[in-house]
């Protein structure tokens, strides 16, 4: 998981996405936190095999449709 988009407004800043991560691994389950998403490929790829399914979310990121074909270019 990369950080949380902040699109601005009144939205308060107080939980990242670590903290999410950090929550789910408290569980007993494998989550990663890639800080910068240009790092995402690289750190997710070594985790994926054939026949997985990666989905990628967002709201309010006008970058996430770019962001989504550039990570399917580079599977």
């Amino acid at each position: 998981m990369s950080e949380i988009f902040y699109a601005g407004g009144t939205t308060t800043k107080d939980i990242s996405a670590n903290d999410l991560i950090n929550d789910i691994k408290a569980l007993g389950k494998n989550a990663y936190f890639v800080e910068d998403r240009s790092q995402l490929l690289d750190n997710i790829k070594p985790h994926l095999q054939d026949g997985d399914v990666l989905l990628l979310m967002g709201a309010r990121d006008p970058s996430l449709e770019q962001f989504s074909k550039e990570i399917f270019e580079g599977l």
